[in-house]
């Protein structure tokens, strides 16, 4: 058998070695740099591009024709791509996908945009600028509408696809599910 005074002593340095681990963790992380979101990190002038980018794009683009903006003096680049066109209430709407990149990396928004009674676009929806996910792919495409009909180009918005949520009988502990 093992002594008291031995499991006293290992259980004293199980204590100081997970107490010396967390301080060394807390001083770590303390010094790792976080760089800002794409969001933030995009100054007036950037985001007067991809604003100009957004009407130009919304007045003078098919679907699916892509117009870019670059800011050379800040490096920020990115696009704006009209995915659909439709009509809200008799004025012509159009649904947008804009992306901005700084610093290698790429921030996402999806919006909608109505024509005014001046004729300039109206941004009615717009879900802000979200960096990509790990992976460097898009969030979720924001759906001002959940029933409006499937776009072949976005894939299913649902995430069982086309044929639902499979279904099996499986038995586990007694229980049918």
């Amino acid at each position: 058998m093992i002594g008291v005074e031995r499991v006293v002593r290992l259980s004293q340095a199980f204590l100081r070695f997970l107490l010396i681990g967390g301080l060394l963790a807390a001083v770590l992380s303390g010094c790792a740099a976080t760089k800002p979101s794409v969001r933030e990190a995009l100054v007036e002038s950037d985001r007067m591009a991809l604003r100009q980018a957004t009407q130009d794009a919304l007045e003078n683009n098919k679907v699916g024709e892509a117009t870019s903006w670059a800011n050379e003096t800040t490096g920020a680049r990115g696009t704006v791509l009209p995915t659909r066109t439709f009509e809200d209430y008799g004025r012509p709407c159009r649904e947008f996908q804009q992306s901005a990149s700084t610093e290698m990396r790429t921030a996402f928004a999806y919006g909608t945009g109505c024509r005014d009674g001046a004729g300039s676009w109206e941004i009615i929806r717009y879900s802000g600028l979200m960096d990509a996910e790990p992976g460097g792919r898009p969030r979720p495409r924001y759906y001002a509408d959940p029933w409006d009909p499937w776009d072949p180009w976005w894939g299913y918005r649902y995430p069982y696809g086309p044929y639902g949520p499979r279904f099996g009988l499986g038995l586990s502990f007694g229980h049918v599910f």
